[in-house]
């Protein structure tokens, strides 16, 4: 429909802005309709506090996705590099911890581009997951692994899904 349709469109294009200017867009179209709050939604983001307690635990792995969430390939290769070495430091200096794994923002079709895959290599993440599904195979290269998408489900359907995709 049209309204879907529409609602991609402005999806595609605000996806290539930096963060800051999205944030304007969408503040300005919610002013322009009248609508009087805000249409930028924020994701939870745990504490401080909270994101060190679970660098202690030894189960967890802390990995870096940049400091602001953009099209990596919209970027040139020195302000991609920026964005991901500078949400390596920076959770570094949080947590006290290395932080050698990394996840590209969006991380499929058109989002990462060879200057993305270099910018992590040169930060010096050990390996990335882009968003392409599948499991890791052992010819993978380490800048370009696959993940599964694991929502918030019950234990039933966890087992399920472990099962379906052969990892149990």
């Amino acid at each position: 429909n049209a309204r879907r349709a529409t609602l991609a469109r402005l999806h595609a294009y605000l996806r290539e802005r930096p963060a800051d200017q999205i944030d304007l867009l969408l503040e300005r179209l919610a002013s322009s309709l009248g609508l009087g709050g805000s249409l930028v939604a924020r994701a939870p983001v745990p504490s401080v506090d909270a994101l060190q307690a679970l660098a202690k635990q030894d189960h967890v792995t802390i990995g870096a996705h940049t400091r602001d969430h953009p099209v990596l390939s919209s970027r040139g290769a020195e302000e991609q590099f920026e964005t991901i070495v500078g949400s390596k430091a920076d959770l570094e200096d949080l947590t006290g911890r290395c932080i050698d794994v990394f996840a590209y923002p969006y991380g499929g079709p058109g989002s990462i581009d060879e200057a993305s895959v270099a910018a992590v290599a040169k930060a010096g993440f050990s390996s990335a997951v882009t968003t392409y599904p599948g499991s890791v195979r052992r010819d993978d290269l380490p800048y370009n692994l696959r993940r599964r998408l694991v929502m918030n489900w019950g234990r039933a359907r966890f087992g399920m899904q472990l099962t379906r995709w052969g990892l149990v």
